[in-house]
């Protein structure tokens, strides 16, 4: 399987201003699309619980979080 396309970002820096610093436009935050893979021995809570803490990490880091996949492993 393969992923066609192409993913675009803008880094958006600005000057610090008297009342904002570091204040980021919402169309320049990197996205990102979250991949997690559930093997047999995984409940579909742990992996779910999982990817929602990646995509709360992802969202301190700056992110904005456009999709989350789960895909099963078989075994």
């Amino acid at each position: 399987m393969s992923f066609c396309g192409e993913i675009e970002y803008n880094v958006f820096m600005s000057e610090p201003s008297s009342s904002k610093l570091n204040e980021v436009s919402p169309d320049a935050l990197e996205r990102a699309i979250l991949v997690s893979i559930k093997t047999p021995s995984q409940t579909q809570a742990e992996v779910e619980e999982s990817i929602e803490e990646l995509a709360r990490l992802s969202s301190t880091a700056g992110a904005m979080v456009v999709d989350k996949i789960i895909q099963p492993k078989s075994s």
